[in-house]
Protein backbone atom coordinates (compact mmCIF):
# COMPACT_ATOMS: atom_id res chain seq x y z
CA UNK A 1 0.00 0.00 0.00
CA UNK A 2 2.68 2.31 0.72
CA UNK A 3 4.36 2.00 -2.27
CA UNK A 4 1.06 2.81 -3.90
CA UNK A 5 1.15 6.14 -2.09
CA UNK A 6 4.46 7.11 -3.08
CA UNK A 7 3.79 6.46 -6.81
CA UNK A 8 0.48 8.51 -6.42
CA UNK A 9 2.67 11.49 -4.24
CA UNK A 10 5.28 11.35 -7.49
CA UNK A 11 2.50 11.21 -10.31
CA UNK A 12 1.04 14.52 -8.88
CA UNK A 13 4.53 16.01 -8.80
CA UNK A 14 5.10 15.10 -12.01
CA UNK A 15 1.89 16.01 -13.07
CA UNK A 16 1.12 19.41 -11.18
CA UNK A 17 4.48 20.72 -10.23
CA UNK A 18 7.13 19.84 -13.08
CA UNK A 19 5.46 21.75 -15.46
CA UNK A 20 5.59 24.92 -13.00
CA UNK A 21 8.92 24.26 -12.06
CA UNK A 22 10.91 23.98 -15.38
CA UNK A 23 9.13 26.95 -16.71
CA UNK A 24 10.20 29.03 -13.74
CA UNK A 25 14.05 28.46 -13.98
CA UNK A 26 15.48 30.68 -16.35
CA UNK A 27 16.32 28.07 -18.42
CA UNK A 28 15.90 24.53 -19.30
CA UNK A 29 18.99 22.50 -19.67
CA UNK A 30 19.46 19.90 -22.97
CA UNK A 31 18.16 16.74 -20.53
CA UNK A 32 14.83 18.14 -20.20
CA UNK A 33 12.22 17.41 -22.20
CA UNK A 34 10.14 20.16 -22.20
CA UNK A 35 7.71 19.51 -25.07
CA UNK A 36 7.03 15.80 -23.20
CA UNK A 37 4.93 17.80 -20.62
CA UNK A 38 2.10 19.24 -23.12
CA UNK A 39 0.43 16.03 -23.77
CA UNK A 40 0.41 12.10 -22.26
CA UNK A 41 -0.77 11.00 -19.74
CA UNK A 42 -0.23 13.08 -16.49
CA UNK A 43 0.42 16.36 -18.18
CA UNK A 44 -1.18 19.19 -16.29
CA UNK A 45 -2.61 21.23 -18.68
CA UNK A 46 -5.98 21.35 -20.38
CA UNK A 47 -6.00 21.71 -23.96
CA UNK A 48 -6.61 24.84 -25.95
CA UNK A 49 -9.55 25.79 -27.64
CA UNK A 50 -8.95 26.44 -31.84
CA UNK A 51 -9.99 30.39 -30.96
CA UNK A 52 -7.08 30.33 -28.31
CA UNK A 53 -4.47 28.34 -30.61
CA UNK A 54 -5.41 30.66 -33.41
CA UNK A 55 -5.00 33.89 -31.36
CA UNK A 56 -1.70 32.35 -29.82
CA UNK A 57 -0.01 31.82 -32.75
CA UNK A 58 -1.56 35.14 -34.50
CA UNK A 59 0.31 37.01 -30.99
CA UNK A 60 3.61 34.54 -32.81
CA UNK A 61 3.35 35.48 -35.85
CA UNK A 62 3.27 39.43 -34.96
CA UNK A 63 6.42 38.78 -32.59
CA UNK A 64 8.00 37.50 -36.01
CA UNK A 65 7.00 39.92 -38.27
CA UNK A 66 8.17 42.88 -35.43
CA UNK A 67 11.70 40.71 -35.09
CA UNK A 68 12.05 40.76 -39.06
CA UNK A 69 11.07 44.36 -39.51
CA UNK A 70 12.73 45.38 -36.80
CA UNK A 71 9.19 47.41 -35.78
CA UNK A 72 9.87 48.59 -32.22
CA UNK A 73 6.07 49.89 -31.65
CA UNK A 74 4.56 46.40 -32.76
CA UNK A 75 7.26 44.38 -30.79
CA UNK A 76 5.99 46.58 -27.51
CA UNK A 77 2.41 45.18 -28.38
CA UNK A 78 3.11 41.74 -28.44
CA UNK A 79 4.32 41.80 -24.75
CA UNK A 80 2.56 42.66 -21.29
CA UNK A 81 4.40 45.40 -19.33
CA UNK A 82 5.78 42.82 -17.24
CA UNK A 83 7.59 40.45 -19.55
CA UNK A 84 10.45 38.64 -19.17
CA UNK A 85 13.10 37.61 -21.91
CA UNK A 86 15.83 35.53 -21.67
CA UNK A 87 18.22 33.83 -24.37
CA UNK A 88 19.79 30.59 -23.44
CA UNK A 89 21.96 27.73 -24.72
CA UNK A 90 21.16 24.35 -24.44
CA UNK A 91 24.60 24.14 -22.08
CA UNK A 92 23.58 25.87 -19.13
CA UNK A 93 20.30 26.55 -16.80
CA UNK A 94 21.43 30.09 -16.58
CA UNK A 95 20.39 32.63 -19.31
CA UNK A 96 23.19 33.97 -21.85
CA UNK A 97 21.41 37.28 -21.37
CA UNK A 98 18.25 38.45 -20.29
CA UNK A 99 15.62 41.44 -20.18
CA UNK A 100 12.94 42.34 -17.92
CA UNK A 101 9.67 44.62 -18.48
CA UNK A 102 8.32 45.90 -21.25
CA UNK A 103 11.09 49.09 -21.31
CA UNK A 104 14.08 46.62 -20.65
CA UNK A 105 12.58 43.83 -23.71
CA UNK A 106 12.68 47.17 -26.10
CA UNK A 107 16.13 48.60 -25.11
CA UNK A 108 17.05 45.22 -25.52
CA UNK A 109 15.63 44.37 -29.05
CA UNK A 110 16.92 47.41 -30.29
CA UNK A 111 20.32 47.49 -30.00
CA UNK A 112 19.74 43.59 -31.62
CA UNK A 113 18.46 45.80 -34.35
CA UNK A 114 21.44 48.21 -34.38
CA UNK A 115 23.45 45.39 -34.99
CA UNK A 116 21.38 43.77 -37.92
CA UNK A 117 21.15 47.72 -39.53
CA UNK A 118 25.24 47.85 -39.39
CA UNK A 119 25.15 44.67 -41.06
CA UNK A 120 22.81 45.98 -43.67
CA UNK A 121 21.39 42.55 -42.81
CA UNK A 122 17.10 40.81 -43.27
CA UNK A 123 16.20 38.37 -40.72
CA UNK A 124 13.36 36.04 -41.64
CA UNK A 125 11.62 33.84 -38.97
CA UNK A 126 9.90 30.24 -39.57
CA UNK A 127 7.83 28.93 -37.00
CA UNK A 128 6.56 25.17 -36.79
CA UNK A 129 6.02 22.24 -34.43
CA UNK A 130 3.86 24.49 -32.17
CA UNK A 131 2.51 22.81 -29.16
CA UNK A 132 0.45 24.52 -26.50
CA UNK A 133 -1.51 23.90 -22.82
CA UNK A 134 -3.47 26.15 -21.08
CA UNK A 135 -2.36 26.40 -17.46
CA UNK A 136 -5.29 26.47 -14.05
CA UNK A 137 -4.37 30.07 -14.14
CA UNK A 138 -5.69 30.96 -17.67
CA UNK A 139 -2.19 31.39 -19.04
CA UNK A 140 -1.15 29.25 -22.17
CA UNK A 141 1.91 27.91 -22.51
CA UNK A 142 3.46 27.07 -25.82
CA UNK A 143 6.65 25.39 -27.39
CA UNK A 144 7.76 25.97 -30.99
CA UNK A 145 10.86 25.32 -33.10
CA UNK A 146 12.09 28.22 -35.33
CA UNK A 147 14.59 28.57 -37.82
CA UNK A 148 15.67 32.29 -38.27
CA UNK A 149 17.77 32.65 -41.48
CA UNK A 150 19.59 35.53 -42.34
CA UNK A 151 20.59 37.54 -45.65
CA UNK A 152 22.83 40.38 -46.06
CA UNK A 153 24.05 42.59 -49.04
CA UNK A 154 27.18 40.55 -49.71
CA UNK A 155 25.79 37.30 -49.15
CA UNK A 156 23.72 36.20 -52.27
CA UNK A 157 21.12 33.46 -50.83
CA UNK A 158 19.52 33.36 -47.10
CA UNK A 159 21.50 31.10 -44.80
CA UNK A 160 20.55 29.99 -41.51
CA UNK A 161 21.76 32.66 -38.70
CA UNK A 162 20.23 29.75 -36.05
CA UNK A 163 17.27 27.19 -35.05
CA UNK A 164 16.14 27.26 -31.23
CA UNK A 165 12.99 26.42 -29.47
CA UNK A 166 10.65 29.64 -28.05
CA UNK A 167 9.07 28.77 -24.86
CA UNK A 168 6.34 31.44 -24.10
CA UNK A 169 3.90 32.10 -21.47
CA UNK A 170 1.09 34.26 -22.83
CA UNK A 171 -1.21 36.08 -20.71
CA UNK A 172 -4.82 37.41 -22.31
CA UNK A 173 -5.13 40.86 -21.16
CA UNK A 174 -8.31 42.59 -22.21
CA UNK A 175 -9.53 40.36 -24.86
CA UNK A 176 -5.53 40.47 -26.05
CA UNK A 177 -3.06 37.49 -25.77
CA UNK A 178 0.76 38.86 -25.07
CA UNK A 179 3.88 37.23 -24.27
CA UNK A 180 4.82 36.93 -20.88
CA UNK A 181 7.81 34.86 -20.61
CA UNK A 182 10.07 34.46 -23.86
CA UNK A 183 12.97 31.85 -23.84
CA UNK A 184 14.48 31.42 -26.74
CA UNK A 185 16.70 28.20 -26.48
CA UNK A 186 19.29 28.03 -29.06
CA UNK A 187 20.40 24.36 -30.84
CA UNK A 188 24.05 26.01 -30.87
CA UNK A 189 26.18 28.15 -29.58
CA UNK A 190 27.17 29.33 -32.87
CA UNK A 191 24.92 31.72 -33.77
CA UNK A 192 26.43 34.41 -36.40
CA UNK A 193 24.15 36.78 -36.03
CA UNK A 194 21.72 36.72 -33.25
CA UNK A 195 18.49 38.07 -35.31
CA UNK A 196 16.17 36.64 -32.33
Amino acid sequence: MWELVKVAIFATFIAIIAPQVLLAQECPTQDEKIWAEFSGVGSSYRPVTIEERNAVMDTLARYAWAMDNRDSAMLAQVFTEDAEYYLCGLDSDSAQERAALLKGISSHFGSVFARLDVGHALARRSFTNALMGKKADGDIDVIVSVVVFIQSLNISSPQVDYTANLIATLRQIQGIWKIRILKVITDDTGIRIRAR
